[in-house]
């Protein structure tokens, strides 16, 4: 059987993949600490990037869980909670919403807010709005809107996703939708799925800069009233979308007053380099709210900012009528005017001699044109390859050792875990390449060896086509044979001297092969060689390999659910 590119896995582990299967051992928690606190850890499966903390009760006779909020995550205090919890529960930080509370079942309205439709809400407001007015009304009248929402409505892709407010009529953008608490001197009322088309940001001196007065919406049933929700407070799941809006907007008032003081049709790019964060000093640096807004972002450079948020500012510009077309020409990118257009000189990918030798037999070699580096550059390459234990430049290519398929030694060869070893290639097999097929020992049980294949170039992606330069390399595959799989001894046409992790090829005998690197058949690549990929997946119940492999897939402080004394595939249970 060749070295297929389906994983091999051994019959316990086929059939737990396949039955997933969970007896009733009691879950327990286990933190992933530094160093010599974690100790010896089941094989991780998955990880949960956690924001906020909540109690799950593990081992409850209840059909359904009701999960208890924490309070705000205190990473000084996430060792405590986790050190005192009960053994039956499980401290879990669970990703943020990013759709509204309302969306799911079993979400209540606030229990001191009345839900109700707009326009009964409307009504009963402006009502009240009506006796508290003297005098002539106003243009339009002003409802406060708090623990609000913003997302997307339900016919569009991404559907009830919440979303910056920066979104709303910016690329195809036209309508969202709003839940939250509308409010008049005391008189609230909760509305939910509102849709909006429109939203102001008032640039005046006086509420520019304050967050709870400058931003007012309107849905089509209060543009009928004239009437308009000005932004309060966010909900809390909605707060990851409004802080960023709330930059945004502050951003786009000072880049507005920037555009009418320097001269719209003068600003460039450059501007905001540095000279724009000059201005903003001087002009309001003694303000408090720009103090902490310079706190939020730490940029001196805001040129990423303007080319960010092209977008919105381009909406915001049109509205004002101040279009600054140099600087729209360098970043619109629709419409990228400032550089004029490049000819191309160069038809052919210029590559070094070293790849154009790899490659010059393949098919698209007349594509290629090697050129040699300087010897400034050449010495630089040199130097930083020998620093990062990489291979030296102009190796020597290497040769094939003496590959025979016949027994070279007389008698029983005694094969131990470890062992490299030749086996002859199957007759009826399609794979092409070396002949010789070669297979790391893995286990040896009675007769039988469990192993991991050993690919030679022209068994990966470079195929025979590809030239590659170092013909005693072998390389370590994620394909295996195990269990009922595993090769026969008396298979074993001979032993195969290897070198493991060399760093100069040149530094291994010709009558050796050395292997350095693993290559991964399913993602077809090639990675650095561990100590954890000498035991395939049949085979990682060695604490190394866990632990090389849990270190890869975990980070300090993360939290994993397993069920004690299970060793198979789902010993641990990724959090969701």
């Amino acid at each position: 059987m060749p070295p297929g590119r389906e994983r091999r896995q051994s019959a316990r582990a086929a059939a737990a993949a396949n039955t997933q299967e969970v007896d009733d051992r009691p879950l327990k928690r286990r933190r992933i600490t530094h160093g010599d606190g974690a100790g010896s850890l089941d094989r991780p499966t998955g990880v949960v990037r956690p924001q906020h903390s909540i109690v799950i009760e593990l081992d409850s006779d209840e059909d359904s869980a009701s999960p208890t909020p924490a309070p705000a995550h205190d990473p000084s205090r996430e060792s405590q909670a986790v050190d005192h919890a009960p053994p039956d529960l499980g401290i879990v930080r669970a990703y943020p919403l990013a759709q509204p509370s309302s969306c799911f079942n079993g979400w209540e309205q606030p229990a001191d807010v009345e839900l109700s439709s707009e326009m009964d809400a409307l009504e009963n407001l402006l009502a009240h709005l009506r006796v508290q007015q003297v005098g002539q009304p106003e243009d339009f009248d002003f409802v406060e809107l708090d623990d609000f929402t913003v997302y997307r409505p339900p016919d569009v892709r991404l559907h009830h996703d919440m979303c910056t407010l920066s979104r709303l009529q910016v690329l195809g953008t036209d309508k969202l939708l709003f839940d939250g608490t509308l409010a008049v001197n005391g008189h609230r009322h909760f509305v939910q799925g509102v849709p909006f088309s429109t939203l102001t940001i008032d640039y005046d001196d006086d509420v520019r800069f304050d967050t709870r007065k400058r931003a007012c919406i309107q849905s089509f049933r209060g543009q009928r009233a004239n009437v308009w929700y000005r932004l309060g407070t966010p909900a809390h799941e909605y707060r990851r979308y409004y802080n960023p809006f709330n930059w945004v907007a502050t951003f786009t008032a000072l880049f507005l007053e920037y555009l009418e003081q320097q001269g719209c049709k003068l600003v460039t790019l450059a501007d905001f380099r540095s000279r724009f964060l000059d201005w903003l000093q001087a002009s309001h640096g003694s303000l408090p709210e720009i103090t902490a807004w310079l706190a939020q972002c730490k940029l001196k450079d805001f040129r990423s900012s303007v080319i960010a948020n092209f977008d919105y500012l381009n909406k915001e510009c049109h509205s004002l009528g101040l279009v600054p077309v140099r600087l729209w020409v360098e970043v619109n990118p629709a419409d990228l005017r400032a550089i004029p257009k490049q000819v191309n000189d160069e038809l052919k990918t210029v590559v070094t001699p070293f790849v154009y030798d790899m490659f010059k037999d393949m098919y698209f070699a007349t594509h290629l044109k090697q050129k040699t580096a300087s010897n400034g550059l050449l010495s630089e390459i040199a130097t930083r390859k020998r620093s990062m234990a990489l291979t030296p430049l102009n190796s020597r290519p290497t040769t094939l050792p003496t590959v025979t398929d016949v027994v070279t030694v007389e008698g029983r060869l005694v094969i131990r875990p470890g062992d490299v070893v030749q086996i002859p290639q199957d007759p009826n097999s399609t794979w092409r390449g070396l002949d010789a097929w070669f297979v790391y020992v893995q286990d040896v049980r009675g007769e039988h060896m469990d192993v991991i294949w050993l690919y030679h170039s022209s068994h990966t992606t470079l195929d025979e086509l590809a030239y590659y330069p170092f013909q005693n390399e072998l390389f370590m595959s994620d394909n295996c044979r195990c269990g009922q799989d595993a090769e026969p001894i008396y298979q074993v046409i001979r032993k195969v001297d290897v070198r493991w992790f060399p760093t100069d090829p040149n530094s291994v005998s010709q009558t050796e092969f050395f292997v350095r690197q693993k290559y991964r058949s399913v993602l077809e690549d090639f990675v650095t060689l561990r100590s954890s990929d000498f035991n395939c997946e049949c085979h990682l119940d060695n604490d190394i390999a866990q632990w090389e492999k849990c270190c890869a897939t975990y980070s300090i402080g993360d939290y994993v659910l397993f069920r004690e004394g299970v060793s198979d595939d789902h010993a641990l249970f990724r959090l969701r």
